[in-house]
């Protein structure tokens, strides 16, 4: 006979206690990209073997829960100074104290962050679809280490904080390409069966060799818009024409520069996206009905960027309002409210 799998309600801990709250019609999870799966697989729906390890009963095998991670690809480094005094940035405001007084007891201002300034979407590889965007250089209206280092250089490694030290406190802008369709997916897995444990995960961003090289593209693309005559004139800018110490050995723009430049800095955006994907019966790695219902389970449902075939080709909130909206209506349906 078989097992026919229903969700009837969650369990959590509240003040320490663990409570259970039942649901009359069914259970939704709008955890994210990273914890939907998480969610998932902690109940017992994932990937057998993976399960097996962890000492978690497999109620349901479904392989493509916590896989087609998809995540936006931002490049960092492509920079230019500018006159002095003529930013309206905070930070020309604020002095290095007041940073260091935020950063070490969050008393005073907080700093975020270089703001984005312009938008630009571009195509750059797609020679069949040259109209369709593959690329979105992000113009940042701060220099990194505009803010002396003490809250934007943290988290790169000593030889990049070095490089930024002449810098340091200058006024400036950037230029990052963001890869919007990557070919490169990875997977959110368990660490273990504790449900205070995060999830791990591997973008595994610039796993294929396409990602790299469009970058390259998106790179040179950067440095060609940031050089337009129009910021020279307006802001005196004059680009930051040195290599990272890890490149130098190489061609300074060159394409195997770039390359090099491209392995050190990039970084996912945390657009996750993909670990649950929506898919027709057919696909054996997908995770939800195109009404977003759990395979091999009733009255389970995940709504949020997860659910996602592929990445959206620009940043995913206004997406993920869209499947919010479009689960909520899926819900009523079903239940006879619309």
């Amino acid at each position: 006979m078989m097992t026919i799998n229903v969700a009837i309600g969650v369990r959590y801990v509240h003040r320490n206690k663990v409570k259970r709250a039942f649901a009359r019609r069914e259970v939704i999870i709008s955890a994210g990209g990273a914890d939907s799966p998480k969610l998932l697989m902690l109940s017992g729906i994932g990937v057998r073997e993976q399960l097996n390890k962890l000492g978690i009963k497999t109620r349901v095998d479904l392989p493509g829960v916590g896989q087609n991670y998809q995540d936006h690809v931002l490049l960092e480094g492509i920079h230019w100074t500018i006159h002095p005094n003529i930013s309206s940035s905070v930070l020309s405001l604020i002095g290095p104290s007041a940073l260091l007084r935020y950063q070490e007891k969050r008393e005073g201002p907080m700093i975020v962050p270089p703001g984005i300034g312009a938008s630009y979407f571009i195509n750059v590889g797609d020679t069949d679809e040259p109209t369709v965007p593959d690329i979105q250089v992000l113009l940042a209206s701060q220099l990194v280490g505009q803010d002396y280092g003490i809250l934007t250089l943290g988290k790169f490694k000593q030889s990049v904080q070095d490089y930024y030290k002449p810098t340091l406190g200058r006024d400036g802008f950037s230029m990052s390409p963001v890869l919007l369709r990557p070919k490169s997916v990875g997977t959110v897995t368990l660490k273990s069966k504790n449900p205070f444990d995060p999830p791990v995960l591997d973008p595994n961003c610039l796993s294929h060799p396409d990602d790299v090289e469009l970058l390259v593209k998106a790179s040179k693309a950067s440095v060609q818009l940031g050089n337009a005559k129009t910021f020279r004139r307006s802001l005196g800018a004059e680009p930051i024409n040195k290599p990272f110490p890890d490149c130098a050995y190489l061609e300074y723009q060159s394409d195997d520069y770039w390359r090099c430049h491209i392995r050190g800095m990039a970084g996912v955006m945390a657009h996750i996206s993909g670990t649950c994907k929506m898919a027709p019966d057919s696909d054996p790695m997908g995770v939800v009905t195109p009404r977003l219902k759990v395979r091999g389970v009733k009255n389970l449902r995940v709504i949020d960027s997860s659910v996602m075939p592929q990445i959206v080709s620009a940043n995913i909130n206004a997406a993920v309002i869209m499947i919010g909206e479009r689960g909520a209506d899926l819900v009523k349906e079903d239940h006879g409210k619309m």
